[in-house]
């Protein structure tokens, strides 16, 4: 198993070096030599890897993951406690980092006010609960690139043996013309099913 496969293993998870050393019953610094490839796991540490993997792609997670992570599109993974789970390259960049420095972080830290206005309409409308299932957001991110203006969609997707649903985030970056335009014409959180029915 080469380093670069243990490090693909732990981002298909959504796990930290340390959250996945803690599932492994090891420490951080054992899953950082390895991803550097100076050690390598043994045979027992190999299968307990690919069992973890194997339980979250019966969940659908880990095609979950595999999907938002290689999307050419800018798109995010997060949970209810928004934390990240998945980035495609193109977000990451947006964000000023790398997907994998950024998996298991706080993606509230990047929210502007309208972001965080945002988050707290797709709340009250019921993303996470059950309410809609999809909104159109309008928000700015503060990223690598400063504030940045966003036009996307949240979709919340509940997997099997999951209390809470997952939500993937995709957007494109709009000049700040037509972020203005957008506001005039419509409200920053849109039910998808308004939008259509509209």
């Amino acid at each position: 198993m080469d380093k670069d496969l243990v490090r693909h293993l732990r981002i298909t998870l959504g796990a930290t070096q340390k959250e996945l050393a803690v599932r492994l019953g090891l420490n951080q610094s054992t899953v950082s030599r390895w991803e550097r490839g100076t050690t390598r796991p043994d045979a027992e540490t190999r299968r307990r890897l690919y069992a973890l993997l194997q339980g979250a792609s019966d969940r659908g997670e880990a095609s979950l993951r595999l999907l938002v992570s290689h999307s050419p599109a800018a798109m995010a993974l997060f949970d209810a406690g928004w934390r990240v789970h998945a980035l495609s390259q193109s977000f990451s960049d947006l964000l000023g980092s790398s997907p994998g420095e950024a998996i298991g972080t706080d993606l509230r830290r990047r929210f502007s006010d309208e972001l965080t206005e945002a988050a707290q309409a797709a709340l009250a409308r019921g993303l996470l609960t059950g309410g809609t299932s999809g909104l159109r957001i309008l928000c700015p991110l503060r990223g690598g690139r400063g504030r940045v203006w966003t036009d996307g969609t949240w979709h919340a997707l509940r997997l099997d043996g999951q209390e809470r649903p997952l939500v993937v985030w995709q957007c494109r970056v709009v000049p700040a013309a037509e972020a203005d335009a957008l506001q005039a014409r419509r409200a920053a959180v849109l039910d998808l099913g308004e939008e259509i029915a509209g």
